[in-house]
């Protein structure tokens, strides 16, 4: 997983859990953006986030 940027990090987890894919792969992908430091509580201001990266 350290070849995978941040952003798309944060997208996978959101798209998995969306996709309600397997609760082993959701948490595997929280402990990265754990380990990251990326705080993924607030998923608003994450997605908020996410698209201002985008538009930019």
């Amino acid at each position: 997983m350290e070849n995978l940027g941040d952003k798309l990090l944060i997208e996978a987890y959101f798209k998995a859990k969306e996709l309600n894919l397997d609760i082993v792969f959701i948490k595997m992908l929280a402990i990265e953006l754990r380990k990251r430091s990326i705080d993924i509580r607030n998923e608003s201001e994450l997605r908020q986030l996410l698209n201002i990266q985008f538009n930019s």
